[in-house]
């Protein structure tokens, strides 16, 4: 027997709504479970499907239960009893279990929420075959006694079968008793005893046709049934036992066709509902995609935009730039214009000083001629010769240094040159 390890003996609470569904193939393999058994193994999904359904067996549970289990299954019979299961965390949960064999093959299980008294029970019983009691079950239940399990075994035919032989044997027995009080019984017993017990085979006999043709039918019913099979035809007008189990069964059928049809309405209604919203999505995304376009055609042109305005704005910071470098250079040609300016003044100063000097030689020259008549030492006169070119000559420099300075004053140097030389 598998034994699945660890356990935290916590109990993990099961709720009174729960239904914990699940089926198995004829292995005993997982092929289906709901949510809630998901739920409360503690288990993924994918960790479920196609294992063993003994991946919930928790290692407190007998092997006596499930050897039970199986052998009433396999006779096509229900089993019911209360089961500890063990989560994957290794906490525990207490079921009320209820297993049938399914039309089609294989199994499936239905559990609830079982009352604290059912647990406590279980728990007593299953610790008692733990340690070692030799205790047997079936059908969930503990076995009883050869007698009792016998008389469970003997059918409603059978019995009434068994009541029909007690009038004929009480018949007999009166006949027998006369023959031997009396010696030959008369022609009205031996009536008498005919007419009961012909009575009694009539009555017996209807009874047992009806329990076994109506119990029967009422079978038949309820396999078709439970196959899904609701349109059924079945009618039993009889007012007796079986006839009100019948109409039990009718209403039941009623019932079932009313909240199958109901469902398979809304899921009609769900199901269109889905295809106008899949409609409406499929329409949805068609905008979307035109959506899409457009605004990936608005990107383009934003993009290209943005080109244009970071060109424009190169082309900006370009001419922003020249503009800059055109100031600066309009600004240092005033800076050189004003620069010349001011040097063409000071030439024009030299200019005017050298036309003084010119004068003050015109004079010296008329000096000099009313001199020559006075002195015509030839000394006197070679050194005022040397005083006026030792003048000029200072001139001269002066007015090439003021030239030098300028940033385009070359050739209004040389023309003041000139100008000294020819004043010179």
């Amino acid at each position: 027997m598998r034994i699945n390890m660890p356990v935290t003996q916590r109990e993990f609470p099961v709720s009174d709504d729960c239904a914990i569904i699940s089926h198995t193939d004829e292995k005993g393999r997982i092929t289906y479970f709901n949510d809630d058994f998901v739920h409360y193994a503690g288990f993924a999904p994918e960790e479920l499907m196609g294992q063993p359904h003994n991946i919930v067996r928790h290692p407190d549970m007998p092997p006596e239960a499930f050897r039970d289990l199986w052998d009433t299954l396999k006779q096509g019979r229900p089993w019911q009893g209360l089961v500890k299961n063990r989560r994957k965390d290794g906490d525990h949960y207490w079921v009320k279990a209820t297993a049938t064999p399914k039309p089609g093959g294989g199994y499936m299980s239905v559990r609830m929420k079982p009352s604290r008294e059912e647990v406590a029970a279980a728990e007593a019983l299953y610790a008692r075959m733990r340690n070692g009691e030799k205790i047997r079950l079936e059908g969930g239940q503990v076995r009883a006694s050869a007698l009792t399990r016998f008389l469970r075994q003997v059918t409603l035919a059978q019995r009434v079968s068994l009541l029909m032989l007690l009038p004929i044997v009480g018949y007999l027995l009166l006949l027998v008793l006369e023959w031997r009080e009396y010696g030959r019984p008369s022609w009205w017993s031996f009536g008498f005893t005919a007419f009961g017990i012909g009575l009694t085979l009539i009555l017996g006999g209807w009874t047992i046709a009806r329990i076994k043709g109506g119990l029967a039918e009422a079978r038949r019913v309820a396999s078709r049934i439970a196959n899904g099979e609701l349109k059924v035809e079945f009618n039993d007008p009889g007012r007796d036992e079986i006839g009100y189990l019948m109409d039990a069964l009718q209403i039941m059928r009623n019932r079932l066709f009313e909240l199958v049809f109901t469902l398979r309405q809304q899921l009609k209604k769900v199901e269109e509902a889905e295809q106008h919203a899949k409609a409406a999505s499929e329409s949805i995304a068609a905008s979307a995609h035109q959506q899409v376009q457009s605004t990936a055609s608005i990107a383009s042109a934003v993009t290209e935009n943005t080109a244009a305005i970071e060109m424009i704005s190169q082309n900006a910071t370009l001419t922003a730039e020249a503009a800059a470098n055109a100031q600066r250079a309009v600004d240092q040609g005033a800076a050189v214009v004003h620069r010349a300016a001011d040097e063409i003044a000071r030439i024009a100063d030299v200019v005017q000083q050298s036309s003084s000097n010119l004068g003050k030689l015109d004079g010296i020259a008329a000096e000099i001629g009313s001199i020559d008549e006075l002195m015509k030492d030839r000394r006197t006169l070679s050194f005022v010769l040397e005083a006026f070119q030792l003048e000029s000559e200072v001139d001269k420099r002066a007015v090439v240094r003021k030239l030098e300075r300028g940033d385009r004053s070359g050739a209004r140097g040389r023309s003041g040159a000139g100008l000294c030389g020819g004043c010179r």
